[in-house]
């Protein structure tokens, strides 16, 4: 039987109003004014238009809502139900049937160009908040972020002559008076005591409104009066106890308070908008970052990453969602907080994961009575209670945290929480790193000097469920600014402590601390500040972490490895905001990886996503969530990853928000899916070694391949180690710029003091570039060192965007600096001109962007290991004819002009007819496609480029 489109409205409406903890109006209930509409919002004055497949027709419906409605309506929406509906609602909103909807607050805007794809409970996510969501306000929160800065600076302009004031301040705030910064400081702890009192005036004007026993702040003279009364009959130490102590110790006056009280005022509407005011603030007030190795994370990116991190179907059933219990024992922690961005995402993600299945299990009702639903401000308790947990060095960052998970749900007078200041620095006979010392599970935070004995002694839950972080990377060592808020004595005390827990511990801590809370996260055998079986890691990272360079880095992902099954792995290429961090220009990425149960075999494969559109709201950042949950359920290895609409930033009714593909990654050197913006030329590249084919680019044909080092062995590319520009100890032989076949001379590539670099070589067949000499005495060794020489010799490190050619073959056996040379076992001149062709086509070139180690834009390192294990032709099942063939061509390329640079790879007459040739051989036909797609990428010319949708 046919569900009637009123009774749909209905059924919605009531999940809706489960959903948002507001009344919510179905057509049923009908208005005054006799004009009936499908769904109402009343306290937020939404409207929606709701119709059976038919979006169109719904938001002409709803446009008409503009002129007909008095007063108009603040938001319009279109919604349109999928078939499915009319046959089965209850199965269809269990299920996550899709449903059509835009929301728009502009009247003269088209709804159509902000449709977007979602089930009912992404409707509610958009509808909870519309005012953060649909309004274009980022210039209205700069602006507001503005005033507020420009309230601080007035608010320092008060007191920056009272010299007793600003010294207590700073000592609240552990501010540290290095010779010649003495000003810089007063100004710095000024401006963020400011946003301390900012936060907890902010904090008590949203609290008034839901607590009958709080006053606005609107009298300075009663605020320390109302802050007692609220820490000793309420509680919210983390929030009013810093506060509180400055303006007991600080003394200040009226004036300075009042321009603080104003912008709070005037801020009050973007905090219930659920705005991070206070991390944007804080962030921008530091200068520089670095010293505390701060980055604050964007809100949408904190989205994205809570979505899919805590999505409810990983973790539980509806039942499971729905029970207290399950929630209190849930444990997410953030050892390196900040401002509580990413705590309050995952707060934010709770509460929805609790509404969706609550109202999946009592919310549908047709025809019976609604079940009693637990109020919200229950669940928000356990979660600031039981659930949240979070550490960072700095007094500050820990109020802000409090601050900004309070402002979620003022009026929930939660009696204590786990957001903790570990110390850092000298300690009562002792020196702590923060948060890192839960790797030993030291309690030396009770020993502190700066530590009040009624002050919260921080703890750390046994199990974590996740771990969601955007951890401080920084460079660790001595004169790169890290830790210089310390005195310089505790920053070298505190930098050799972390070496220490690095040789305990296994990290490398000379890029930062990113490593080193990698392994704090992966840590297995200790209690405390432990994941559980099946919980997750969830980090923003520098990209070097998948791309494979460094000690630090490939010593972190070995740590994942080893307990952890990579999930997901994130990467941004948007022209404007590459970043998921606002304060950095560190090229970053996402990772998600799931701890193995006892039993679990390793999941050897992961989803890579390069997105073309960073998300810019947290509606985008829902969307894109659900386009990569669709990924990974959809089954496809490669692919778009489509949102639709959701304010993002091609304002298109659909538009591509970037590629993913499912790709191996454990055991790998380096994690693939980061060298490439279009993920189907990382998928090509991952299996065209084993497959043979070069799908989805041709579809047709089918290549032999074997492992260089199957066929070959290499000589050496540190020849340079041995000259006598070197340590007396290494000198064994000398340049000669004579060219000679006399015996004691010996052909060498030498890339540096020749003037001539491998970019400006076009030529496929190249004579040595010197001749060496071996010093007296050492004779023999050069015999056995030039024994290994090769023909074929391959470029090591070197920018795409200039080059020209990847590998050369020498009319001589040479030894090498900065090449790797190449000799074949069972060698010919016809296979050593086979295999340099080889090398210079499109196909090995994808293979060697693959495995190259990019060290700045287009610069890569191309090392002997991944020289070893690159893919090439199976020489010895080459015909007779067809190294005939490849000889030929080879000949032909030597004597004429050679190569064209590889960005210019497309109109390359040279590498066409090179790649024509093995195409020939192997059946692949046309590979322009191939070529048209690796000419556009960022690693090879150099150039920024968003993912095409093709």
């Amino acid at each position: 039987m046919k569900t009637r489109e009123e009774t749909a409205n209905a059924i919605v409406a009531n999940i809706l109003e489960r959903l948002l903890g507001m009344e919510v109006k179905p057509e049923t209930s009908g208005r005054a004014d006799r004009r009936l509409l499908d769904i109402y919002v009343p306290k937020n004055n939404i409207v929606l238009e709701a119709k059976y497949h038919d979006f169109d027709a719904a938001a002409e419906a709803a446009k008409n809502r503009w002129q007909n409605m008095k007063p108009a309506p603040q938001i319009v929406g279109a919604l349109s139900y999928s078939p499915v509906f009319a046959q089965d609602i209850e199965k269809a909103i269990r299920e996550d049937a899709p449903v059509e909807f835009a929301l728009s607050e502009n009247r003269y805007e088209n709804l159509r160009d902000r449709k977007r794809t979602g089930t009912v409970f992404d409707l509610a996510q958009a509808l909870r908040r519309p005012a953060a969501i649909l309004r274009p306000h980022e210039d209205e929160i700069e602006t507001a972020v503005n005033r507020i800065r420009g309230a601080l600076a007035v608010f320092y302009g008060y007191i920056s002559d009272d010299r007793g004031t600003l010294g207590k301040m700073a000592r609240i705030l552990q501010a540290n008076f290095d010779a010649g910064r003495k000003e810089e400081i007063y100004e710095q702890t000024a401006r963020v005591g400011g946003l301390i009192l900012f936060g907890a005036m902010l904090f008590q004007i949203a609290l008034a409104q839901k607590d009958d026993r709080v006053s606005p702040p609107g009298n300075i003279k009663n605020l320390r009066r109302e802050w007692r009364f609220i820490l000793e009959k309420i509680n919210y130490a983390a929030i009013f106890g810093v506060a509180e102590k400055i303006l007991q110790e600080c003394a200040l006056r009226k004036a300075p308070l009042q321009t603080i009280l104003d912008a709070a005022e005037d801020a009050r509407d973007f905090a219930e908008d659920g705005v991070d005011l206070m991390g944007r603030i804080y962030h921008t007030l530091l200068a520089d970052a670095k010293p505390l190795g701060a980055f604050y994370t964007s809100i949408p990116a904190a989205t994205l990453m809570a979505g899919l991190t805590l999505a409810p179907e990983d973790w539980g059933t509806d039942e499971e969602w729905v029970d207290m219990d399950f929630i209190k024992n849930f444990r997410i922690a953030d050892p390196a907080c900040g401002s509580g961005t990413l705590l309050a995402a995952a707060c934010w993600q709770m509460r929805d994961n609790f509404s969706r299945a609550d109202a999946k299990i009592h919310g549908i009702v047709i025809g019976g009575k609604k079940a009693e639903k637990k109020p919200m401000d229950k669940i928000q308790k356990a979660l600031l209670e039981e659930s949240i947990w979070g550490y960072d060095i700095l007094e500050t960052a820990a109020h802000l945290t409090a601050t900004t998970l309070g402002l979620i749900a003022p009026n929930v007078d939660f009696r204590k929480a786990h957001i903790y200041r570990t110390i850092i620095g000298e300690t009562t006979g002792d020196v702590a790193a923060g948060s890192l010392e839960w790797l030993e599970g030291t309690p030396i935070f009770k020993r502190n000097r700066q530590v009040e004995e009624s002050e919260a002694q921080p703890e750390a839950p046994e199990e974590i469920n996740a771990c969601i972080m955007n951890p401080p990377f920084v460079r660790g060592t001595i004169g790169h600014e890290s830790f210089s808020f310390l005195p310089p004595k505790e920053q070298k005390l505190v930098h050799d402590r972390i070496r220490l827990l690095g040789k305990r511990h296994q990290f490398v801590s000379d890029k930062g601390q990113g490593a080193a809370f990698i392994a704090l996260a992966c840590q297995h055998e200790r209690r405390e500040f432990r994941i559980k079986d099946g919980g997750r890691i969830a980090a923003i990272l520098p990209a070097t972490f998948a791309s494979g360079m460094g000690k630090a880095w490939s010593g972190a992902r070995k740590k994942i490895e080893k307990y952890f099954d990579l999930e997901t792995l994130i990467v941004s290429r948007e022209k404007r905001r590459p970043n998921f961090s606002e304060n950095t220009n560190l090229q970053e990425c996402i990772v998600i990886a799931r701890k193995r149960k006892n039993g679990d075999k390793p999941n050897k494969k992961a989803m890579f996503v390069v997105l073309s559109q960073n998300p810019n709201t947290v509606e985008s950042a829902h969307a894109t969530v659900r386009a990569i949950k669709l990924a990974k359920t959809g089954g496809a290895e490669t692919g778009n990853l489509r949102i639709n609409g959701a304010g993002g930033s091609s304002g298109t009714a659909e538009s591509v928000a970037g590629q993913y593909a499912v790709l191996p990654w454990h055991g790998k050197t380096a994690w693939r899916g980061t060298s490439f913006t279009n993920l189907a030329l990382a998928f090509t590249a991952e299996n065209f070694p084993a497959a043979g084919t070069l799908k989805p680019f041709t579809k047709t044909g089918k290549a032999a391949l074997k492992s260089l080092a199957e066929l070959a062995d290499f000589g050496s590319h540190r020849m340079h180690l041995y000259l006598n520009d070197r340590t007396v100890e290494n000198r064994r032989c000398r340049l000669s710029r004579t060219h000679t076949d006399y015996p004691i001379y010996y052909p060498g590539l030498y890339k540096r003091g020749t003037g001539i670099w491998q970019k400006d070589q076009r030529q496929i067949l190249e004579d040595p570039q010197y001749y060496v000499l071996p010093l007296p005495g050492h004779e023999e060794w050069a015999e056995k060192f030039w024994s290994k020489a090769g023909r074929i010799a391959i470029c090591e490190s070197f920018g795409f965007n200039a080059m020209r050619r990847l590998a050369l073959l020498a009319t001589k056996p040479v030894q090498a600096s900065h090449y790797l040379p190449v000799r074949l076992r069972k060698e010919s001149g016809q296979k050593l001109k086979a295999l340099a062709l080889w090398l210079n086509c499109t196909p090995a070139l994808l293979l060697i962007a693959n495995a190259a180690q990019s060290t700045y834009g287009a610069k890569v390192n191309f090392s002997q290991k991944a020289a070893m294990e690159l893919p090439v032709l199976d020489l010895e099942k080459l015909s007779a004819a067809n190294l005939r063939t490849l000889a030929k061509l080879f000949d032909e390329t030597a004597k004429g002009e050679g190569f064209l640079p590889i960005p210019q790879m497309e109109n390359d007459p040279v590498r066409t007819a090179i790649d024509g040739a093995f195409s020939e051989i192997y059946g692949f036909g046309d590979l322009a496609p191939l070529r048209a797609a690796l000419a556009a990428e960022p690693i090879i010319t150099n150039q920024p480029a968003d993912v095409s949708e093709d």
